[in-house]
């Protein structure tokens, strides 16, 4: 495609996106050029305006694509739209949304000491009892034995490998935990091929090797599946008052104890929930949300926001500040505090989960709807 229909594609969907028309697919394919972008070039700066943060955004695409303003003006008017867009998507950028008439101020945290974000850590629990620590550090091989080797990388991930038998051949019992910390994160290879991201303060339960009809494991907080694909051998994710039942597709389970309900959205594929109250056929883009009492289908669902922290981000979309907290409090491993009642403002946005704890307030400051206090890992929130 050259660079006169990119342009012009990407005008109509900046356009769809501000008259509400946009869909969940368009949405994603607009985030993909706009993720193009350097990422660090393009964070909010507390003190702008959102006409500042426009301005700054389309002189940003304009140096990306090499196009120089005084010779294509009429050519980028669809970056004009785009660069519109970003000011309403990019970093949590509340007063955007609600109060074009409310100046941004300049954030003001109070910092005793900086939290740093968190990383990839775990505890492995074998089967014997044995827990091992999956800490960052060197590739190491932690079991070899009867055809299966585990093995963890530098880069947070943990192996089962049955490459020199298959697991057909292996008739071994018993279970293994994988069990992340508050600010930690991990990915575990298991061993039919299926690939599973564990957010901070959650855990799998699963059989070293998959006898049987099915493939069942069980979780508590969050993960993103990627099912191998057997249709002899279900898989099965049991959680907080839901099961579901997949052959192979990809999806995510939020499934914290402290939120509303339990969360399955679907990326691709197909996938069964059910509780107590029923049971729900998913297509890609839909969510389902489950209690004890009751099951529900939300349809053309925000995908990027519900896996966002599997890509590397905090994102959320018309998020209360509770709810903003509590996510923070799990990847930053803090205890919130409020010390009156909490803001009613919603916000919006996207920002790295790579950032320190104050990096991010800022942003949220800015809005001028709420105010920040962090005294070690106590963080205390005042409107």
């Amino acid at each position: 495609m050259n660079d006169r229909k990119i342009n012009q594609k990407i005008y109509n969907l900046a356009k769809k996106w501000q008259e509400g028309t946009i869909t969940e697919a368009e949405k994603q394919e607009f985030n993909t050029w706009y993720y193009s972008f350097d990422d660090t070039r393009l964070e909010a700066v507390s003190k702008e305006t959102p006409d500042e943060l426009k301005d700054r955004l389309f002189q940003e695409i304009l140096r990306k694509e090499g196009i120089k303003s005084s010779a294509f003006i009429k050519k980028t008017a669809f970056i004009r739209a785009a660069a519109a867009i970003l000011v309403v998507s990019l970093l949590f950028a509340g007063y955007f949304m609600l109060n074009d008439s409310k100046e941004a101020k300049t954030a003001k945290i109070e910092t005793k000491n900086d939290v740093s974000p968190g990383g990839n850590k775990a505890i492995l629990t074998l089967a014997d009892g044995r827990k091992i620590s999956l800490s960052e550090g060197a590739s190491a091989e932690l079991v070899n034995r009867a055809g299966i080797k585990i093995y963890k990388k530098s880069d947070g991930q943990l192996i089962y490998d049955l490459s020199s038998s298959g697991e057909e051949d292996i008739n071994i019992s018993g279970y293994n935990t994988i069990q992340t910390p508050a600010g930690g994160q991990y990915q575990v290879n298991l061993s039919d091929g299926t690939r599973v991201w564990l957010n901070s303060q959650s855990s799998i339960h699963f059989p070293i090797v998959f006898n049987g009809g099915e493939r069942k494991v069980s979780i508590t907080g969050e993960a993103y599946f990627e099912v191998a694909h057997n249709p002899d051998k279900p898989f099965i994710v049991e959680s907080r008052e839901q099961e579901i039942r997949v052959l192979g597709t990809h999806f995510n389970v939020m499934s914290y104890s402290n939120e509303a309900s339990v969360k399955t959205t679907l990326v691709e594929g197909s996938v069964a929930v059910k509780n107590a109250r029923g049971s729900i056929i998913l297509k890609p883009g839909q969510q389902s949300e489950t209690t004890s009492t009751t099951i529900k289908l939300n349809k053309n669902t925000d995908i990027d926001n519900a896996v966002a922290w599997k890509n590397g981000r905090i994102q959320f979309a018309d998020a209360d500040i509770q709810s903003i907290m509590r996510v923070l409090s799990r990847w930053y491993d803090i205890d919130v505090e409020y010390s009156g009642p909490p803001s009613a403002s919603h916000f919006g946005g996207s920002v790295s989960r790579s950032k320190n704890l104050s990096e991010v307030l800022k942003v949220l400051e800015a809005t001028g709807y709420v105010h920040f206090k962090i005294e070690g890992r106590r963080v205390t929130v005042m409107q």
